[in-house]
C-alpha cells in the first residue's frame, strides 16, 4: 500500500510540474519596434593643398596643364546627390591688367574612386565667371556611407593668360553637395 501511495504521489508531482510548464508559456502584448530615419548629407574636404599652375617658360604656355588631387572629397548621403564647385571670388587683380583673368580658364573634373558610387560625372567643366555660381561636376550620385572623389584641375587653353601682368593670381574654390 505504501508503494501504491508513493506511485500516486509521484504521478501527481509529475502532473503538477507539467501543469506549471504549460502555464509558463503564456504570451504578453506586442513589443513595438521603430526605426526613425533622417536624411544625412555631408561633404568633407580631405585634402586642401594648394593647386598651383606655374607658367615659367615657353613650354608651359604651349601645353595644357593638369593638377590632380587624389581623394580630395568625401561625400556621405542617404539619397541621390550632386556635387558642385564655385569660386567665392574672382581671381585677384594685378595692377596693369586691362581685364582680370577669368575664372573659366580653370576646368574641374571629378572622378569617383569608389566604383560602386556610379555618379554621373560631368567631365571637365569650366568654372563659372560669376562668383558664387556653382557648376555641377557630379550628379545622380548613389546613396552611400562614403564616396571619395579625386579632382583634376586643368587649364586647357592659355589664351586668357596671354598679355597679363606677371604675378600670382588666386581665388578659393568651394565644394558643395545637394540632394534633389
Amino acid at each position: 500500500m505504501k508503494r501504491n501511495l508513493l506511485i500516486v504521489v509521484a504521478v501527481l508531482a509529475i502532473l503538477t510540474l507539467a501543469n506549471v510548464k504549460a502555464n509558463a508559456q503564456v504570451t504578453t502584448g506586442p513589443v513595438p519596434v521603430k526605426i526613425i530615419l533622417t536624411d544625412v548629407l555631408a561633404i568633407t574636404l580631405n585634402n586642401n593643398n594648394e593647386v598651383l599652375f606655374n607658367y615659367a617658360g615657353v613650354v608651359d604656355y604651349q601645353t595644357p596643364k593638369t593638377v590632380s588631387v587624389a581623394n580630395q572629397l568625401s561625400v556621405i548621403s542617404t539619397k541621390a546627390y550632386s556635387v558642385k564647385v564655385t569660386a567665392n571670388a574672382l581671381f585677384t587683380v594685378i595692377t596693369g591688367n586691362a581685364t582680370p583673368v577669368p575664372l573659366s580658364v580653370v576646368h574641374v573634373a571629378a572622378t569617383a574612386t569608389n566604383p560602386a558610387s556610379l555618379a554621373t560625372l560631368a567631365g571637365s567643366v569650366a568654372l563659372s565667371d560669376a562668383i558664387n555660381t556653382p557648376v555641377t561636376i557630379a550628379s545622380a550620385g548613389v546613396p552611400s556611407l562614403k564616396t571619395d572623389f579625386s579632382i583634376a584641375y586643368s587649364i586647357p587653353d592659355v589664351t586668357p593668360l596671354i598679355g597679363k601682368m606677371p604675378g600670382t593670381y588666386s581665388t578659393n574654390l568651394i565644394y558643395s553637395v545637394t540632394q534633389p
